[in-house]
């Protein structure tokens, strides 16, 4: 590795990235140095390092480690010591050799990336449509939930993941993959680097090769009324595009809830609480609260006024910061209660 530049960056456990720093740099390995701050925290230490040479990126590799009691451990590193200290990265059977290729090689290997840069994006009739190099590549037709009757309409979703655009219902759990990120490139070019020129481009090789990484993100997903068209814009520069979607929501269908306030009254001393978002009630003392059973995601708001110091027989569930609420006289009270994969329960007390 004589003659390549190290970069090494630091994420902790606590989600905080630093810039960290790299000496001894040799044929196959190099020491890393770490600080106290690096490993304050404890958890897993995600270690990030890339080597370039000539402005031209060889290799990234990533390397986990556990922190413990502000120590770094790691039986794959040697060094380290309380409060921070060196590691040092053998790369004797992971470091590949550099190759020096050829123009021709470089435009042969190179070539199809340049395509694939999206350009423009539309969204007609719950069709998106991917342009490159003002040609079409790629039509999509959205899924939609707007007929028949029942169950709510479903809102949608997106999301990038590493190999695909997918989606899902709000509330699922599955991914549906809607379009590999590989099929999202137009015909393929002539010279790579020689049409980069001819377009402008004034950099080395090296630049040019950074230039060619997509970075196509999936930017904010609004949901629109029901019966409204979707839309679809991008936003943010030509090297790292926003995709903007806005999709509508479908119908609610028949027993459907919608975010109106209903009264829910109490059957002897029960209130049983139903699927509707939001709700009152007049609770007296001793009042039993009990809640629906649901096998998905469910927001339930319970609204009521005390004038007396009251005892409730709450639902048992994970209650906010592990404490059951007390109910005091004069306040008005919201109960929310959310099922995830079991109910969790909070309380705002309004004076």
């Amino acid at each position: 590795m004589t003659g390549c530049s190290i970069t090494a960056k630091y994420k902790r456990a606590d989600g905080q990235v630093i810039n960290g720093s790299v000496i001894n740099i040799s044929n196959n390995s190099f020491d890393a140095v770490i600080d106290s701050d690096i490993t304050k925290v404890v958890g897993t230490l995600k270690m990030l390092f890339s080597i370039e040479k000539d402005d031209v990126k060889v290799s990234t590799f990533l390397l986990l480690a556990d922190v413990r009691e502000g120590l770094l451990e790691n039986t794959g590193s040697s060094g380290g010591s309380t409060g921070g200290g060196e590691v040092t990265v053998d790369l004797s059977n992971y470091y590949k050799k550099n190759e020096t290729y050829s123009k021709a090689q470089i435009d042969s290997q190179f070539k199809d990336i340049t395509n694939e840069k999206i350009d423009n994006v539309t969204l007609s009739d719950n069709v998106l449509t991917f342009f490159a190099n003002s040609k079409t590549i790629k039509t999509i037709t959205l899924p939609t939930s707007t007929t028949g009757g029942g169950t709510n309409g479903k809102e949608i979703e997106l999301q990038k993941s590493t190999t695909h655009i997918q989606w899902r219902y709000v509330g699922d759990t599955d991914w549906t993959n809607l379009v590999a990120l590989v099929d999202l490139k137009g015909n393929n070019g002539l010279s790579a680097y020689e049409l980069a020129q001819e377009q402008g481009f004034g950099g080395n090789v090296g630049q040019w090769l950074q230039s060619l990484v997509p970075n196509l993100q999936i930017g904010t997903v609004e949901t629109l009324d029901s019966g409204s068209n979707a839309i679809a814009s991008i936003t943010g520069t030509v090297e790292n595009p926003l995709l903007n979607l806005g999709i509508p929501k479908g119908e609610n269908g028949t027993g459907g809830s919608s975010d109106t306030l209903v009264t829910t009254n109490i059957s002897g001393a029960t209130l049983s609480l139903t699927t509707d978002k939001y709700q009152t009630a007049t609770v007296v003392d001793g009042t039993e609260i009990t809640l629906p059973t649901v096998t998905s995601f469910t927001e339930i708001h319970l609204f009521f006024n005390t004038t007396a110091d009251l005892t409730l027989i709450l639902p048992a569930c994970k209650w906010q910061n592990g404490n059951t609420p007390t109910i005091s006289a004069s306040k008005t009270y919201e109960f929310i209660f959310t099922y995830t994969t079991e109910w969790l329960g909070g309380v705002i007390a309004y004076e």
